[in-house]
């Protein structure tokens, strides 16, 4: 790959430019980004695997909207019985 050479002519070269070197390296990230969105998209066009499985990870999004969930309920209910006690409904009656 041209980009390959070209990173390793620059990394060999006797006073070397940071800048040019990350250029280079964002640069491979980019055709390699785009060669697997290509394959992806490619793959949902034709309805077959992709090339590479992409693991997602694993959290615990469940546990915390559960644990969310409770909270606001809890904090409703709290409003709402602070709301009986004090005799709100009773006097909204004219």
């Amino acid at each position: 790959m041209l980009l390959s050479r070209l990173r390793e002519s620059e990394l060999s070269r006797q006073n070397i430019v940071v800048g040019a070197v990350g250029q280079v390296q964002q640069a491979i990230r980019f055709v390699e980004s785009k060669r697997l969105f290509d394959d992806g998209m490619w793959s949902l066009r034709e309805g077959r695997p992709p090339a590479r499985d992409v693991r997602l990870p694993d959290t615990k999004e469940f546990f915390f909207a559960h644990r969310n969930a409770f909270r606001i309920g809890v904090a409703l209910s709290a409003g709402a019985l602070f709301l009986v006690l004090a005799g709100w409904p009773a006097r909204s009656q004219p």
